[in-house]
């Protein structure tokens, strides 16, 4: 039960990470060269998991045209639409942790209370 409690707690830690990172690219879909971060996830010697970040190394082109001819330029190439979907699969996976959270909590409350 100890054990359960940990790994969704280093669940929690590593999927609010990833909320962070994605709300990171979301604020700056719009600068010129920002380059999108993701998180990867690894798994501990402990059963537990552990979000690191990575930065993609290049922004995107993107083609513009203008008045003064089209030509190519470097903008961010965070998509919006994954982002939000990256966002909610966050959201769902925090609140699958919190849930072990508290089914673990009940168990070790239900095991303390026979032992009385």
């Amino acid at each position: 039960m100890v054990q359960a409690l940990h790994t969704a707690l280093s669940g929690l830690t590593a999927f609010a990470r990833t909320v962070q990172t994605t709300a990171h690219n979301l604020a700056n879909v719009h600068t010129a060269g920002f380059t999108r971060g993701r998180s990867d996830f690894q798994e501990t010697l402990d059963g537990g998991v552990r979000a690191s970040d990575i930065t993609d190394q290049v922004p995107g082109p993107i083609f513009q045209q203008t008045s003064q001819g089209s030509h190519f330029e470097m903008q961010s190439h965070v998509d919006i639409g994954e982002e939000m979907v990256n966002l909610r699969l966050a959201q769902r996976e925090f609140e699958l942790n919190a849930s072990v959270v508290s089914t673990s909590d009940q168990m070790l409350g239900t095991v303390l209370n026979i032992r009385k």
